[in-house]
């Protein structure tokens, strides 16, 4: 690469910056619509027997969880990346958006997940038993120690990770020079890959694996470093060249790992290189995946964009907190609907009974704590317009 071309690319990337930070970023509405393919993956692993075709064609389970995972590290990046460019020097400090940041997510989760926790907690010996584990948002590594996950809260230990990697993201993003946070960045996600490779080759637990934060770090910070190419470098021919080339050879990887096993193709290497590259290949279709669904590249998104897509999309926190619960209170208040069905028919009665938990917990306690939110704005300019405005109104 001579120097022209060296100094033509800094200076686009010092443009994509200047952008970014005039622009801003905005609520992709689409993204809700992803949420609901994401928890269909998990109510199709949860609520159909084995024996359908739907099941063993992929792990729709561990699917749903990765684009939850690889979702959920594209709109924390973002967003932490927006309040980062869009801070005022000497107004905003990098604390305050860390403090910001906390608030927020600490409004949004914990009040379902800890009501949730005290429920079962009454309801379950085995659950008090173990309760540190549940309150302390670290159950997932139960495992290490030869113990197990409750059967109705077997499904937070995702909840667990996502929680483990809020620790320490946003001091990442904050804190750490664009350049170096992509370095960052890229370690992690090989040493995700590293540490999956061992455990699969030195065959550790499954669920020490996979349900692990090491073990999904892949797939949160990969979603991150889509953040990042999104927001400044989408427009640089190099990057979007080597940004598409990943999520196709990714797609294909993901479809290939997953008919292979159905050709009678297996055994321990083959296990190896699917809970890795395997693991890899779907965070890489996922990210390709919110990339045409944001750039509009495909009419699956004005279906995602459909009002009660959109909604069910808000209360998934809920739905995927409540689904395996959902079982047995309805087996429990309703016995008599339970009896005569058939599998497809206890799948859409589940589905029901869960969206109704959801919808109740959204409306009546989520939604309310949620507001609060607005409270807690990233940019300290924002904060003392909105508590003026407040003022100003309540003087009326």
């Amino acid at each position: 690469m001579n120097q022209s071309t060296a100094d033509l690319q800094k200076t686009n990337t010092r443009r994509n910056l200047q952008t970014a930070k005039k622009e801003g970023l905005c609520y992709i509405p689409a993204l809700d619509g992803v949420r609901v393919i994401a928890i269909l993956g998990v109510l199709v692993w949860h609520y159909l027997p084995d024996y359908f075709f739907i099941k063993k064609v992929a792990p729709m389970g561990r699917l749903g969880v990765v684009l939850f995972f690889v979702l959920s590290g594209f709109l924390i990046t973002r967003i932490l990346l927006d309040a980062k460019e869009k801070a005022s020097p000497g107004k905003t400090s990098s604390l305050w958006i860390i403090r910001s940041f906390y608030i927020r997510r600490f409004l949004r989760i914990f009040p379902a997940y800890y009501a949730f926790i005290l429920i079962a907690a009454i309801l379950s010996g085995d659950v008090r038993q173990h309760i540190l584990w549940y309150i302390t948002y670290s159950a997932n590594y139960m495992y290490w120690v030869n113990l197990k996950m409750s059967g109705v809260l077997f499904h937070i230990w995702s909840l667990c990770v996502e929680e483990q990697f809020y620790l320490f993201w946003p001091f990442v993003i904050i804190f750490l020079p664009l350049k170096r946070a992509v370095w960052v960045m890229t370690s992690l996600i090989a040493a995700s890959f590293c540490f999956k490779v061992y455990g699969t080759w030195s065959m550790m637990d499954g669920y020490m694996i996979y349900n692990s934060l090491p073990g999904n770090l892949d797939h949160l910070v990969t979603g991150a470093l889509f953040a990042v190419f999104h927001t400044y470098f989408k427009s640089d021919r190099l990057a979007s060249g080597l940004f598409h080339a990943l999520g196709i050879s990714g797609s294909l990887m993901l479809v290939i790992f997953n008919i292979l096993p159905h050709l009678g193709i297996g055994g321990h290497t083959f296990n190896v290189i699917n809970g890795s590259l395997g693991e890899l290949s779907a965070s890489l279709a996922f990210v390709y995946f919110i990339y045409i669904i944001i750039e509009r590249k495909a009419y699956i998104h004005i279906f995602l964009n459909l009002k009660a897509i959109r909604y069910t999309g808000k209360i998934t926190y809920g739905l995927y907190l409540y689904h395996l619960v959902a079982i047995s209170a309805f087996r429990y208040f309703f016995p008599v609907f339970d009896s005569g069905l058939n599998s497809t028919q206890h799948f859409f009665l589940y589905c029901a009974f869960s969206l109704f938990l959801a919808i109740v917990s959204w409306e009546l306690y989520e939604k309310p704590v949620n507001n609060f939110k607005k409270r807690f704005l990233y940019q300290k300019s924002e904060y003392r317009q909105g508590v003026k405005k407040e003022r100003s109104i309540a003087r009326v």
